[in-house]
């Protein structure tokens, strides 16, 4: 392994020698790119976990997109550097510290429905003929419009109601451009609620779950080990950092 500022470094994948790029550095704080052309949001997770559990890092930022890593560490700079050195996007073993549910993959999920409802909405307004775009205006509003009236039917008078409102209004003006906006930003809005909502939920089932099935064992050298629960004997050190569980 080689390293200098600025300089390629390289690390082990898969029996396999990797270059990483360090793309900028300052105090505690490293950014490096490895020089691969994808990586799975699996990997990322594995590779955010990995160095995450270095004594003396901070915080680790994976974007799997780019394949850049930003580390901000309390401990030796050449720490980082061997972790980095030590990687492996495709360890068993260090899968196996990462959870079955990390929000990741419910990001890009969501990230991918903002992009798409965007996406549609420019190619609407560039390539669809008026006449089109106001048949698809009228076609939408069916749906806001039955939620107001069904809400009113109920004898409440609720968001869904003040929607139907905007909406019915600006179709009755011939305003088709304003209520295709109001449709879009409820689009938006919907999208924005239903990933909180999971990810509220997706953070609660990983706050509640107690199952630890794996905890890391320094040993007398100072070195520490993932190892099973059950090889735990009394006298050993477990090393427990924030945010993890303190198994039983």
């Amino acid at each position: 392994m080689t390293d200098r500022q600025g300089g390629l470094f390289l690390y082990k994948d898969g029996g396999i020698d990797m270059k990483c790029t360090v793309l900028h550095e300052s105090k505690g704080r490293i950014r490096v790119h490895i020089c691969r052309s994808r990586m799975t949001l699996r990997q990322a997770d594995i590779a955010e976990y990995s160095l995450a559990a270095l004594s003396g890092v901070r915080d680790v930022k994976v974007f799997d997109r780019t394949c850049d890593i930003i580390i901000s560490y309390e401990c030796p700079r050449g720490a980082v550097i061997k972790a980095l050195s030590e990687l492996s996007l495709d360890d068993e073993r260090a899968a196996e510290m990462v959870p079955e549910h990390t929000g990741r993959e419910l990001n890009r999920e969501y990230e991918e429905k903002l992009v798409s409802a965007v996406t549609h909405r420019l190619l609407h307004k560039l390539l669809l003929p008026a006449p089109i775009r106001r048949i698809i205006s009228i076609i939408r509003a069916v749906k806001y419009i039955a939620r107001g009236i069904k809400c009113l039917l109920h004898g409440k008078i609720e968001v869904a109601v003040l929607d139907a409102t905007a909406i019915g209004v600006s179709l009755l003006r011939g305003d088709y451009n304003t209520a295709g906006s109001v449709m879009f930003l409820l689009k938006v809005g919907d999208i924005l609620d239903e990933w909180t909502h999971k990810r509220s939920v997706d953070d609660l089932a990983r706050t509640m779950s107690l199952g630890v099935e794996q905890v890391w064992l320094k040993t007398s050298e100072g070195h520490e080990v993932l190892v099973p629960v059950s090889e735990v004997r009394r006298g050993d050190m477990v090393v427990v950092r924030t945010g993890s569980m303190i198994p039983p």
